[in-house]
């Protein structure tokens, strides 16, 4: 059954939770599956196909999402920023950097009148283009250098923190998404078990992070031009359930 999202959520967060909602369709089917091959209310939880097309998706859910939302951000700014220098500084620093090692004398001129705008799109498109490897691995690192680069963000993973998670903890459990993805789609065994309580548990983190990340952005947005982007957005989750990085030590 599909979920009902209201209008006023991002579309990036939005996008987010559709792909969740199929996620839980797996797990479901993955739950139906055991019920049916175990007489008993205890089911072992061996690697199994569900398993592995779910992490799968979850990891693809959470490359998208970074993608998406570093895009609506550089929109936002395109949009709302009346010259150049109006842009974060760091997005300006990268830009002018680029500049001066183009072979092309002209380009400079580049930038003239509006079409700065259009110059800073294609950069992000270029650079997406360019660093597909990166995106489609989009480890905590990765993440922290796609928004310090496009958005001029120092430290985006500096807002993945939460009750007993701090930063670091979270930004492990996050590559270690990835190299679980990793590991199956180059047919190897993960060196983790993909367990289902190891997939409930990583779908949590990364649906935290991606909440948090929307409002660590849209303040970025709000310091930057005075303009509100889009709506906050709140994760409630009993995190008391779970433990710091050990549990994947």
């Amino acid at each position: 059954m599909a979920i009902k999202i209201a209008d006023s959520v991002p579309k990036h967060v939005a996008q987010f939770l559709k792909a969740s909602s199929e996620l839980k369709l797996l797990q479901n089917a993955h739950l139906e599956h055991l019920a049916k091959i175990n007489s008993t209310d205890t089911f072992p939880d061996s690697e199994s196909i569900f398993i592995r097309a779910g992490i799968t998706l979850l990891c693809s859910a959470w490359e998208a999402y970074v993608e998406d939302l570093a895009r609506n951000g550089i929109a936002f700014l395109i949009q709302n920023c009346k010259e150049p220098k109006d842009l974060p500084e760091g997005v300006r620093k990268n830009i002018t950097k680029e500049i001066k090692q183009d072979k092309n004398e002209l380009a400079p001129w580049m930038l003239a009148g509006d079409e700065w705008r259009n110059v800073v799109m294609k950069r992000f498109e270029s650079a997406i283009a360019r660093e597909a490897n990166a995106l489609n691995s989009p480890k905590a690192h990765k993440v922290k250098s796609v928004f310090a680069d496009m958005l001029g963000i120092d430290d985006i993973t500096s807002c993945w923190h939460w009750e007993m998670f701090d930063v670091s903890s979270v930004c492990d459990l996050i590559d270690h998404l990835v190299e679980i993805r990793g590991s199956i789609a180059h047919g190897r065994n993960p060196a983790f078990p993909a367990q289902t309580v190891r997939l409930l548990y990583l779908e949590a983190v990364a649906t935290q992070c991606a909440f948090l990340m929307n409002n660590f952005v849209r303040e970025q947005l709000i310091s930057t031009t005075g303009k509100d982007p889009w709506a906050m957005v709140r994760y409630n989750q009993d995190w008391t359930k779970f433990c710091t990085k050990d549990e994947t030590a």
